[in-house]
């Protein structure tokens, strides 16, 4: 829960590609997603639940096989037929109403929409599910916020959206638009999608933030720790209106509202050494934000490195657990032979709160409420005017 989502300054509104998506009366909206994406895969095993999978070779419109279902396709460079050459590709095209299986080791997902498979120049395959975009956000809202209070996974799924469409571009050139991890958002097909988080994508249907005509940075994190970090404090960028660092009181309920990390103090410096490729003999708070958070330390030794609080968390989590260093809104000290990191807040505290979402949303607020005080001064727009055709998925 709780994607990183690094801002891309000076996001364009893909103003060409929003006007097609819109005219097309919310019928095709499909997004194609790279699965497995922070893996290399040799070997792909897919299978339709319920009807006849159907096989298509690289124009799409001669069909190659067809396979009854639940009978496992086993997909490999060099093995299968028209996966022999770099850029090969065959499709997969299941019945409308029916999902793929895809088995990935000891574990299987299911997925909506139709499958392509192509042949990398080192003989990995990428597989690529080409699914609705209310599909996507239903199964996107599911795995970044497992709760059960709608109007909290209606805001969410409004993000979700708003950061997909603003994106658009982004893996464009490699042949997709997102990745299925957190260098995007986090997408598992059927896997994370519940009948609340179906809901809430219908129900915001078409549905985006924006700000002065362009997409806001749809950022968002687990735990504020009752105040919310401005973008600048995460980030190096321009500030933005809409991310400022506010009081919010609603994530109080949440288990990482507070916490305390007891960390040996040469394990923090030798994470550090690591890192940088040089000793480090300390470590110094230089700066905090508007918040409290903290914006720059000083990593001391014969070559002292300036690092960022983003920077000094990513390194202690990577090294040491993301339990480590939950947050930068955190006070250091040291007591002995270790280092004490008191802290309130999961993630980089910048835009929506999830915790804090859920409480405004048990308090009785709306998503539109929910989404005008973590983003001031943003617009909410609908896209499209139609109703999908995700609306009547099983």
């Amino acid at each position: 829960m709780g994607a990183i989502l690094t801002p891309r300054r000076g996001w364009p509104l893909y103003t060409g590609m929003l006007m097609l998506l819109a005219a097309a009366g919310a019928q095709a909206q499909d997004i194609r997603v790279r699965l497995f994406s922070d893996r290399s895969l040799q070997v792909v095993t897919l299978w339709s639940r319920n009807q006849e999978l159907r096989l298509y070779g690289p124009s799409r419109a001669e069909r190659v096989a067809l396979f009854p279902a639940r009978h496992p396709v086993r997909l490999q460079a060099g093995h299968t037929p028209g996966l022999r050459n770099t850029g090969d590709r065959l499709y997969l095209r299941p019945d409308p109403t029916d999902t793929l299986v895809v088995q990935q080791g000891a574990q299987q997902y299911l997925y909506r929409g139709a499958m392509e498979v192509e042949v990398q120049s080192d003989g990995s395959l990428w597989l690529i599910n080409v699914v609705d975009l209310e599909d996507y956000v239903a199964s996107v809202v599911g795995a970044e916020m497992p709760f059960s209070e709608l109007e909290a996974l209606k805001a969410q799924a409004v993000l979700v959206r708003t950061y997909t469409l603003a994106n658009l571009y982004r893996f464009l050139p490699l042949g997709y638009h997102m990745e299925d991890h957190q260098s995007s958002q986090i997408y598992r097909g059927l896997t994370t999608e519940r009948p609340l988080t179906r809901r809430a994508a219908i129900e915001t249907f078409g549905q985006i933030l924006t700000h002065e005509g362009r997409p806001v940075e749809a950022v968002y994190s687990s735990t504020c720790g009752g105040i919310t970090a401005a973008g600048e404090e995460a980030w190096s960028a321009l500030p933005v209106p809409y991310l400022k660092a506010a009081e919010d009181p609603f994530c109080a309920h949440s288990p990482h509202a507070r916490w305390r990390s007891a960390l040996p103090r040469r394990a923090v410096l030798d994470a550090l050494s690591r890192a940088l490729g040089r000793a480090v003999t300390g470590l110094r708070v230089l700066e905090q934000g508007p918040s409290g958070r903290i914006t720059s330390v000083l990593a001391e030794g014969r070559e002292p490195v300036r690092l960022t609080g983003t920077q000094l968390r990513a390194i202690l989590s990577q090294a040491l657990g993301w339990q480590a260093l939950r947050s930068t809104l955190v006070r250091i000290s040291t007591t002995g032979d270790q280092l004490i990191f008191e802290g309130r807040g999961l993630g980089h505290g910048v835009g929506l709160c999830q915790y804090g979402a859920q409480g405004r949303a048990r308090a009785g607020h709306t998503y539109r409420e929910i989404l005008e005080a973590y983003y001031p001064g943003a617009r909410l727009e609908r896209l499209f005017p139609s109703h999908p055709v995700a609306l009547s998925r099983p």
